[in-house]
């Protein structure tokens, strides 16, 4: 594929493997997996939310969804989000077909250039790989790269948004352990905010 440069920025042709009407029965049998088949759920939380708003729950966890309350949930969701960096910025429009490149997340292992060896990777490779990735005009976002090896394990996310906050104003996407990690992480955004 070649990219176009549009306003700054770089636009790629978008790719379709598939027809409308494939699109369409795709889309269909996944209502009719939903509703029918079901799908098992291990967070009391997620299946209260379901029944709550309409979805069936047999044998504890066992969530049928109907086609309606799909229809109704993506009748809410935007056609457009707009996302800004750490200083305000727009930086991207999600919809309207837009592709953006960000890194990666949680590799445990580094390729050490030092050295020439494999090796785990540590909180220095994590900070590191972000300013590198901040650098890049190609990259649109950041996410935690490593999983460093030398910090305490339970909160390790934790030590990742350190690092995303503090070495790059590019939009961050993260990934957390459990939902107070989520909650804490929300917290150091807002102070740096």
């Amino acid at each position: 594929m070649k990219a176009v440069r549009v306003n700054n920025k770089v636009s790629f042709p978008v790719f379709r493997g598939l027809t409308k009407t494939q699109m369409r029965f795709i889309y269909s049998a996944s209502l009719e997996i939903m509703k029918r088949t079901g799908m098992r759920f291990y967070s009391r939380e997620a299946i209260n939310l379901f029944k709550k708003a309409g979805a069936s729950v047999s044998d504890g966890n066992l969530v049928r969804i109907p086609s309606q309350l799909v229809d109704k949930a993506l009748a809410t969701v935007p056609k457009q989000i707009i996302i800004y960096d750490r200083l305000g910025a727009q930086a991207m429009t999600l919809g309207e077909q837009n592709t953006y490149f960000g890194v990666g997340s949680d590799c445990m292992y580094i390729w050490d250039v030092y050295t020439n060896k494999r090796r785990k990777a540590i909180y220095n490779d994590l900070i590191n790989g972000i300013r590198v990735a901040n650098h890049l005009p190609n990259i649109d976002f950041i996410m935690s790269m490593y999983l460093p090896s030398d910090v305490n394990q339970q909160i390790y996310d934790r030590y990742q948004m350190q690092a995303m906050l503090l070495e790059s104003k590019k939009p961050i996407v993260l990934i957390n352990n459990d939902l107070q990690g989520l909650k804490d992480c929300i917290e150091m955004a807002k102070v740096v905010a």
